[in-house]
């Protein structure tokens, strides 16, 4: 129902998300999968076409399969072209409609407008969301939150009008939400949680199953989505690039937990790469630190408890739920974790905390409860600065890739930022970022291969061939390896090396038949 109240609501929310946000649309495209999303993609470039409509629902390019996303992208470029300030517009929008729906959902669950509009604004302005809003590439977070967030509000309204309708529009939205992106798989649960507070409908243990039932078509579309990004994730190599055993994932996720708490609290140090902690560019935690992640969790949870209030135990499950596909138990990429992850999930942390101050307030004076709203009020205003502060960061790649080395130096922001140099031509730049994604992380293939790239225009053979040789994983003392190098020696003008080269390939393979070609002329050349 509209109210003067939920419009003076949405006036609110529409004026703190622009502020954070309408920056953006003077932002490029980054060199962090904008190119293959959409700037090198000619799937994308093309625009709706049928051709790639059937593309965008049978690939699984980047490791993904969301083909709602691709035809939002092939939408942009057909209003658009590849005006960057077009695809951020939309993205920057669906962000308010997402603040919105946050809102409207939440005040049909419970019928509270103060905490409803205090979870909404947090979620509007938060600096960990920024990520999601201001990378082209990561349209996929926002868009699949609106169909989430939709499915949410028709679910509320079905469960307290008992409008068989609603429960239908709730499957579909929920449907289109995971061929945006697989991160809603856990509504389900969360409707479980919902059905317990507020909505309260898990009296009998009878309600209970017959709520579960209700449930079971919500529960084949996730399973059915899980199994089919496991397979996307499978077939692109995501999965392949890390290997933690159980033991570092359970570390690794403790620690990830605690560190999106920290964050959450005090968003400072935000980028766009965190390397994971196993990696090579990464730093294992230690012992007492999985012991204080895992004891701050234990704690949180035993206060949950100890509270005994329904939204408690929703906003917490929620948050605990919901972060556990992307938490590292089921490791893909060299992340080891990203401030895009808490889009969706930190809804329950921000329910579970409004409502717990509104339970505290409700019988409090009237200048405590003013004095929590000023303090309310000073918190907002803090993180909306932060927030716009971090926007700024995605302005181009050098900014972007700058600021993520100064938060989290990594062998992937070095490799990254060496090709947005080289294609600017700054050689010089290129090269030592090239070196330095190497020397974090010395089996970086695509480092490799870019930094022998890099030494080839340079004429440093030798060095070039090293790189290239270690980038396509053969040992430079095989007899592979020191063919290789023996015609970078040749190449060099140092035909004895290159001699030496040839006859050691040849102990090694006598039956390689190049390397006894290039012996041959090496010689002769040498002895004329």
């Amino acid at each position: 129902m509209w109210t003067r109240e939920n419009g003076i609501a949405c006036l609110v929310l529409a004026v703190l998300t622009l502020a954070v946000y309408g920056q953006a649309l003077g932002f490029e495209f980054v060199r962090f999968d904008d190119p293959r999303y959409v700037t090198e993609n000619p799937q994308v470039q093309a625009g709706l076409t049928a051709d790639s409509v059937r593309w965008a629902f049978t690939t699984f390019h980047k490791s993904n399969w969301h083909p709602l996303t691709w035809l939002s992208h092939m939408l942009d470029v057909e209003l658009f072209g590849l005006d960057p300030s077009g695809h951020h517009a939309t993205s920057v929008l669906l962000h308010l409609l997402n603040a919105w729906l946050v809102f409207f959902a939440l005040r049909a669950l419970t019928g509270d407008l103060a905490p409803s509009f205090g979870v909404a604004a947090v979620f509007a302005v938060h600096p960990l969301h920024v990520e999601s809003v201001a990378w082209i590439a990561e349209r996929k977070d926002v868009l699949s939150s609106t169909f989430g967030l939709l499915a949410l509000w028709a679910y509320a309204g079905y469960a307290w009008e008992d409008r068989r309708r609603l429960w239908w529009v709730s499957l579909g939205c929920f449907a289109l939400s995971l061929l945006a992106k697989p991160m809603w798989v856990t509504l389900p649960c969360v409707f479980l949680l919902l059905d317990r507070w507020p909505l309260a409908r898990l009296g009998s243990w009878r309600e209970g199953l017959v709520r579960a039932l209700e449930k079971l078509p919500f529960f084949l579309l996730s399973a059915g989505s899980s199994v089919v990004t496991l397979e996307a994730q499978r077939a692109g190599g995501a999965t392949a690039w890390l290997d933690p055993n159980l033991g570092e994932r359970l570390a690794s996720g403790a620690v990830a937990y605690a560190t999106y708490l920290w964050k959450g609290a005090m968003p400072i140090g935000l980028g766009v790469f965190y390397p994971h902690p196993y990696s090579a560019s990464g730093v294992a935690p230690s012992s007492g630190e999985v012991t204080a992640a895992l004891a701050l969790l234990a704690a949180i949870t035993a206060l949950v408890a100890w509270s005994r209030q329904g939204s408690a135990w929703t906003g917490w499950l929620w948050f605990i739920g919901t972060l556990f596909p992307v938490s590292g138990f089921v490791q893909a990429g060299l992340q080891g974790m990203a401030d895009r992850y808490t889009y969706y999930p930190s809804l329950g942390l921000s329910i579970a905390i409004a409502w717990a101050i509104r339970a505290q307030l409700r019988d409090r004076p009237l200048r405590l409860r003013r004095a929590a709203a000023v303090c309310g009020v000073l918190l907002l205003a803090a993180w909306t600065v932060a927030a716009w502060h971090q926007t700024r960061t995605w302005r181009d790649s050098v900014t972007l890739f700058e600021h993520a080395l100064a938060v989290a130096p990594s062998a992937t922001i070095h490799n990254n930022l060496g090709a947005v140099h080289g294609d600017a031509g700054s050689l010089d730049a290129a090269l030592h970022h090239y070196e330095r994604a190497v020397a974090l992380d010395p089996g970086h293939r695509v480092a490799h291969r870019n930094l022998a790239l890099q030494l080839r225009a340079r004429r440093e053979f030798r060095r070039a061939t090293r790189h290239w040789l270690l980038a396509q994983d053969i040992p430079l003392d095989s007899a592979q390896g020191e063919l290789s190098l023996g015609v970078a020696d040749e190449a060099s003008g140092d035909l004895d090396a290159a001699v030496d080269r040839y006859r050691r390939a040849l102990q090694l393979q006598p039956e390689l038949a190049a390397a006894r070609e290039r012996l041959e002329a090496a010689e002769a050349a040498r002895d004329r």
